[in-house]
């Protein structure tokens, strides 16, 4: 089985050990790069349809966080 090219907000939000919350907040701030499919998180035809994070762009974004300290 081949790995997801792109990842949905919930499934970057699994891997990066944050909530979906944090990681829309980070798109829509611009830190986070991401693009639009023409299908919404419910599957439904629509004109921006749902958010889709390359694994570079989610590790990129994560490296840019701060160490808790």
């Amino acid at each position: 089985m081949t790995e997801q090219m792109y990842l949905d907000r919930k499934g970057a939000a699994k891997l990066a050990g944050v909530g979906v919350d944090t990681i829309t907040r980070a798109i829509k701030s611009g830190k986070l790069r991401a693009k639009r499919s023409g299908i919404d998180d419910d599957g439904k035809p629509t004109g921006l349809g749902k958010y889709l994070i390359t694994r570079e762009a989610l590790a990129d974004w994560y490296e840019q966080l701060e160490d808790a300290g």
